[in-house]
């Protein structure tokens, strides 16, 4: 039988759901062995933000943390979009919803635990990455796929799984060596892994350099497609009453190889900013703070009210914008970028603010640009692009990306704020949505020549999009 690192969890007679996480805990406290510690309900507080776990297990062959999912039919992409289904007691399909954060969710949480444990101090914890399983009920029908379509029960890289629950104990027991251990953990360094995750103590500071600090969002934290998580906050210079946008990296979420690089690859973002220079469509820099004493680094910004189109996708308000002149602004603002001699590589609505007062896009996110001169970036954690918005050779090889590419994603987002559906390039009629808008023919063209495949048959330049946009 399993050990619990706090007192014994009593039955839940709540919400179907909540019952069945209890049963989770039930299976796997009696059918795991003495060798693996439980903890359940852990709220683990880093830097700002407040993560709350289902259950954790540490073991002789590491950290897992598991998510109780009371689901009958689940389908979609492991690492993307779930969709939800259940049926009537005529076994008919009713009640489909879409569920676009809880595998973003659980990598972020993936991210964060094992970075508690690597920075521990403990040295067999040093290199430790933590995994995440989901977990469904027996009867559930469960078709998760991966990025080519193929129905999995992990990923390739050995981190997301998912299980039905009479399995679960028996696959946590054969599971290899978590990446990053050498060898077996100690019954007494288990132990002390499992001690790990109790609440932090809340160290909010009011104030970074001159600026006061105006939001602390606990759920607001972003990773970057490499890994690197910041949060946004409103700031107020506590002297001259100007608002500024701070971003704010905090450096325990690095593992120790990469510490060495990050105040390099925080300055990648700032070093774009300031090659540019003022731009109607890019956020403007201002200066960087490191701060030691909570650990962090800060890039401080123009402030623009407004939010990420990613935001505005989601309450589906991209109806409201023009398309023409939102996607020329994008244009413009990447044409300054590529002047500059950098390429995004994955612009994403993320990376895109939509000011409140005008409705124009501005560009940010430059941690993962790339120089045209080849020089190398930082990663963090699992690398995790989102694919709908990054051109195929980007996802195959980050390094040899050019100016195409970021065309590529210029496509993209063309066709989500269109049709309000992502493009699926693996889709058979691909761009059957993208011909139904009413567009004129050759913006259509234009959207599928940079949608291509071959970045050789896009066009090469920014200046071939605005030669066209300018026409319409």
């Amino acid at each position: 039988m399993a050990r619990i690192d706090d007192a014994l969890w009593k039955e839940l007679t709540g919400p179907k759901g909540d019952r069945f996480e209890y049963q989770v805990w039930e299976h796997l406290r009696q059918r795991l062995p003495e060798t693996y510690w439980l903890a359940h309900n852990v709220k683990l507080e880093e830097g700002r933000t407040l993560w709350e776990i289902d259950l954790i297990v540490a073991g002789p062959n590491g950290l897992f943390l598991i998510e109780a999912k009371y689901k009958q039919i689940v389908e979609g992409y492991l690492h993307d979009t779930w969709v939800y289904q259940q049926k009537d007691s005529r076994g008919r399909l009713i009640n489909q919803q879409a569920d676009r954060t809880t595998a973003e969710k659980m990598r972020k949480k993936m991210i964060v635990a094992g970075n508690r444990a690597r920075t521990s101090g403990e040295s067999a914890f040093q290199y430790l990455k933590a995994r995440v399983i989901f977990v469904f009920p027996d009867e559930a029908e469960v078709h998760l796929k991966n990025n080519a379509g193929k129905e999995i029960t992990q990923d390739s890289s050995g981190s997301f799984f998912w299980n039905h629950l009479s399995e679960l104990a028996q696959r946590i027991e054969k599971l290899n060596l978590a990446e990053g251990l050498k060898k077996e953990l100690t019954a007494n360094q288990v132990e002390k892994l499992i001690r790990l995750f109790k609440p932090a103590a809340d160290r909010w500071p009011d104030q970074v350099g001159p600026y006061q600090i105006l939001t602390r969002r606990r759920d607001a934290v972003i990773v970057a497609p490499n890994g690197l998580p910041y949060t946004i906050h409103k700031l107020k210079h506590s002297m001259l009453d100007y608002l500024r946008r701070g971003r704010c990296y905090n450096l325990k979420e690095l593992g120790n190889k990469d510490r060495a690089l990050f105040e390099e690859q925080v300055k990648r973002h700032a070093k774009v900013l300031a090659s540019i220079g003022p731009h109607p469509h890019i956020i403007n820099f201002k200066e960087f703070l490191p701060d030691a004493v909570n650990d962090e680094c800060w890039v401080i910004e123009d402030w623009h009210a407004g939010e990420s189109l990613a935001e505005v996708i989601k309450r589906n308000g991209q109806k409201t914008l023009d398309p023409r002149a939102f996607m020329r602004g994008i244009a413009e603002g990447l044409l300054a970028l590529h002047n500059n001699k950098f390429i995004y590589r994955d612009l994403t609505p993320d990376a895109i603010i939509v000011e409140l007062e005008t409705e124009r896009p501005l560009l940010t996110n430059f941690e993962t640009a790339r120089d045209l001169d080849g020089s190398p970036t930082v990663s963090a954690g699992e690398d995790r692009r989102q694919e709908y918005y990054v051109a195929p050779e980007v996802l195959a090889d980050p390094g040899a990306a050019k100016i195409p590419a970021d065309l590529y994603s210029w496509g993209a987002i063309f066709h989500h704020l269109t049709t309000g559906e992502p493009y699926q390039r693996r889709k058979e009629r691909k761009f059957a949505r993208i011909e139904q808008t009413g567009l004129p023919p050759m913006i259509v063209e234009l959207i599928k020549n940079c949608l291509n495949d071959d970045p050789g048959k896009r066009p090469q330049c920014v200046d071939e999009i605005l030669k066209v946009m300018k026409s319409w």
